[in-house]
């Protein structure tokens, strides 16, 4: 992967540790560099600096045909076709409370990832921002009592995987 790695560039966000707003500027935080670079900062760098989103997707397709070749066929409930999934690839990355647009099965390779799962029909009580963005950021436990939400923890561990249904 390293030998690959070095001769493959890609887009990706970095610097998202020293600016509180990175969701919604992820536009800023844009920067191009070998995958090389962006594994050893996901790897050995800050948390939640580097990452791979959904939103650099068709400038990094050709690098990630690989991984899309090693996707099985995915459910009929999903799109037909992997290669018009997203891949995010990040270290010890965090995402602020949002809802998202489409039905995503995560799939976790690597590391552990801590999902904090809400239902739709809590929405009036997330503090909706704009987009697909609340102005909760991290959603805390002190938060959720405070203003009721009901959540589900979900822990992924390498090889399993969790379907989220659109909302």
């Amino acid at each position: 992967l390293r030998t690959r790695a070095r001769r493959l560039a890609g887009l990706f966000q970095l610097g998202r540790s020293g600016n509180s707003d990175y969701e919604m500027q992820s536009y800023k935080l844009r920067t191009h560099g070998s995958f090389e670079f962006f594994l050893d900062s996901a790897v050995n760098g800050v948390a939640n600096d580097v990452y791979i989103i959904a939103q650099n997707q068709e400038f990094n397709k050709a690098a990630m045909q690989p991984l899309y070749d090693g996707i099985a066929p995915l459910p009929e409930f999903m799109l037909p076709d992997s290669s018009t999934g997203f891949f995010w690839i990040g270290g010890a990355t965090m995402t602020p409370l949002h809802h998202d647009l489409t039905n995503n099965l995560m799939c976790q390779v690597l590391g552990e990832k801590h999902v904090r799962m809400v239902s739709p029909d809590q929405f009036d009580k997330i503090d909706h921002r704009e987009g697909v963005h609340s102005n909760i950021g991290w959603l805390t436990d002190e938060v959720a009592r405070e203003r009721g939400i009901e959540v589900r923890d979900v822990y992924l561990e390498p090889r399993d995987a969790l379907f989220v249904p659109v909302g």
